[in-house]
C-alpha cells in the first residue's frame, strides 16, 4: 500500500520533507479558475527529485453542481487540463483526474456525468484517436463504479479516486486506485494541512519526470 498527500497549493518547498515522512505520492491541481491551485514544472522537477510520484487532477470549480457536467463542458476542461498536462511535461498515457464533487445518483451518472466525461474523452484523443492521456475521476462509489462502463472503457484502465463522503452513494466500493481520507497532517510553521490518501494496489495514476 501506498500513501500520499492532497493540497491545492504548491507542494514544492515540502518535497524533501513529505519523502522523509514515507509518502509516495502527491496530488496536485491543474486549474483555469485559480491559477494559484496550478501544478508548476518547477514543483514538477521537485516533486520528481524527491522521489515522490504526481497525480494531477483538474478541477474547474463548478463540480459540485450537477448542471456543470455536459458534453461541452467536459471538452472543455479536457482541452485546458491537456494545455497544463503539456505545459508541465505530464508523460502521455498517464492519468488525468477530473472531479465530480456530489452526491450523484446513478440518473446523474447516466446522464450528464457520462456526457462529460466522453466530452473529456474527445479533449484527450489525438487527430486519430489515439487517447493522450489516460482519465481518472474522483467521487463516490457509485460514480466511481459505474462511470468506467459507461463511458466504454472495456479495458479497466479507468482510475478511480474513492472520496472520505461516508453518507455519499455506495461508498463500500472497494476497487478504487486511491482512497481519500480526511486525517490532516499540519506541517510547521507554515500549518500547511494536508489530506491523507492510500492506494491499496500501489497504482494510483501517479507520474514522475526521474
Amino acid at each position: 500500500m501506498s500513501k500520499g498527500v492532497a493540497n491545492t497549493q504548491s507542494l514544492q518547498p515540502y518535497a524533501v520533507t513529505l519523502q522523509s515522512l514515507g509518502y509516495d505520492f502527491v496530488i496536485r491541481y491543474y486549474s483555469n479558475t485559480d491559477p494559484a491551485k496550478n501544478l508548476s514544472p518547477g514543483e514538477v522537477q521537485a516533486l520528481s527529485e524527491a522521489g515522490l510520484g504526481i497525480v494531477p487532477v483538474w478541477d474547474s470549480g463548478a463540480s459540485g453542481n450537477s448542471a456543470y457536467f455536459t458534453f461541452e463542458n467536459g471538452r472543455s476542461d479536457g482541452e485546458n487540463a491537456l494545455a497544463c498536462a503539456i505545459a508541465v511535461g505530464q508523460p502521455q498515457e498517464t492519468p488525468i483526474y477530473f472531479v465530480v464533487d456530489y452526491n450523484a445518483t446513478q440518473a446523474d451518472i447516466n446522464g450528464g456525468i457520462t456526457n462529460y466525461f466522453l466530452g473529456v474523452q474527445k479533449a484527450l484523443n489525438s487527430a486519430d484517436g489515439f487517447s493522450l492521456y489516460g482519465i481518472g475521476v474522483y467521487g463516490s462509489g457509485l460514480v466511481c463504479s459505474l462511470l468506467p462502463s459507461s463511458i466504454g472503457d472495456i479495458s479497466g484502465s479507468t482510475y478511480t479516486w474513492l472520496a472520505d463522503s461516508k453518507d455519499w452513494n455506495n461508498n463500500n466500493f472497494i476497487n478504487y486506485n486511491i482512497r481519500q481520507y480526511h486525517w490532516q497532517l499540519s506541517y510547521p510553521p507554515e500549518k500547511l494541512a494536508f489530506d491523507i490518501n492510500f492506494s491499496p494496489n500501489d497504482n494510483p495514476g501517479s507520474f514522475s519526470l526521474i
